[in-house]
Order: C-alpha cells, then sequence, then structure tokens
C-alpha cells in the first residue's frame, strides 16, 4: 500500500486566510504596548493592570480553543474561520467605537 497524497491549490487560499487572520488578532493585541504608559496614568492603575488586559488574549486562549477545535470538527474550517473573524471584528470595533471613548483623550495634550 502506497501512501500518495494529493496536493490541492486552495490549500494556500486556506493558509493565507488563517494568517491574516492571526495577523489582525496580533495587531489588535500589540496596539496595548504603544499606550501603556498613558493608559496607566488616565485611568490611575498600575502598568500591571494595562498589562494584564493585553494578556487577556493569551489567557484565554487555551479554553477558547476547546469550542473552536468543536466548530472545526462539526461545521468545517470555512465555518469557524468565518465565526472567529466574525466575532473578532465585532469585538474590535467594540473596543473603538465611539460610545467608549471619553470626553477627555487619555494622551497629552501639546502645548
Amino acid at each position: 500500500m502506497s501512501d500518495t497524497y494529493r496536493v490541492y491549490r486552495r490549500r494556500w487560499v486556506v493558509i493565507a486566510a488563517f494568517m491574516s487572520v492571526n495577523v489582525t488578532m496580533q495587531m489588535l493585541w500589540i496596539t496595548y504596548a504603544s499606550i501603556t504608559d498613558q493608559s496607566a496614568r488616565y485611568y490611575h492603575v498600575s502598568h500591571l493592570e494595562i498589562g494584564l488586559l493585553a494578556m487577556v488574549f493569551m489567557i484565554l486562549f487555551i479554553p477558547l480553543s476547546l469550542p473552536a477545535s468543536w466548530l472545526i470538527d462539526t461545521g468545517g474550517f470555512r465555518v469557524a474561520v468565518g465565526a472567529g473573524s466574525t466575532l473578532m471584528g465585532v469585538a474590535a470595533s467594540r473596543a473603538g467605537s465611539p460610545a467608549r471613548t471619553t470626553r477627555e483623550p487619555c494622551w497629552p495634550r501639546s502645548a
């Protein structure tokens, strides 16, 4: 019995979609790094608390990978990536929505 595999060109599209979702997610996660000092001052919290906010992604990755694996097994990769991308887009738009902003900016004003 020979083990032969058929390679499809479609795999590159799937890999590109998966990569673009992951790159976007990492970009959203790393945006906290540049505003840690200003955020800590504005909200009167420590740098650790701002860092913990950024680490929520890594902390939730493990428990949320279980339902994501189930969704991939039952619905397929396309459904799972679509659902994950939609949830990420909703969360990202909610984080930057005008309803979440305050009246004063958290960055220092120029003189």
